[in-house]
């Protein structure tokens, strides 16, 4: 009886010498993945967006800077609506524009409205986005 227990003491301790240094392998290789991950930025961080009307009102420039230590691709979105108080003469265009941001760069675009003339002009549905670029 004795000699049962021992072999199936040896059989778990060797069990245990063989999965424990594995598992720690494991524990220690997605410790460091986590920290990986904390230390770098995400392009949300690390890119930002402003807007601005333009001194002679003829539009919106929309600014987009990279602080991101890669290039980033972005792009901004908006839509121009000529004369919006009227109800007869109402004309809308939607508009985008895409480029790409090398570290530590920025990058204005205008949304014009000279389209418009004379009448007055909404800029409205802006957004924008920036992604890693792809090699």
């Amino acid at each position: 009886m004795r000699t049962i227990r021992r072999a199936r003491w040896a059989l778990l301790a060797l069990a245990l010498s063989i999965a424990m240094p594995t598992q720690l392998a494991v524990a220690d290789d997605n410790a460091s993945k986590t920290t990986a991950k904390k230390k770098r930025r995400s392009v949300d961080e690390c890119t930002s967006f402003d807007q601005k009307d333009r001194d002679d009102e003829e539009g919106v420039d929309f600014s987009v800077n990279n602080s991101c230590s890669m290039p980033v691709a972005c792009s901004v979105r908006w839509r121009v609506t000529c004369a919006p108080e009227s109800k007869k003469r109402r004309s809308r265009k939607s508009d985008s524009q895409s480029f790409q941001l090398d570290a530590s760069n920025g990058l204005t675009v205008t949304a014009s409205t000279a389209r418009c003339g004379d009448d007055g002009w909404q800029v409205d549905d802006i957004s924008w986005a920036c992604e890693p670029a792809r090699d």
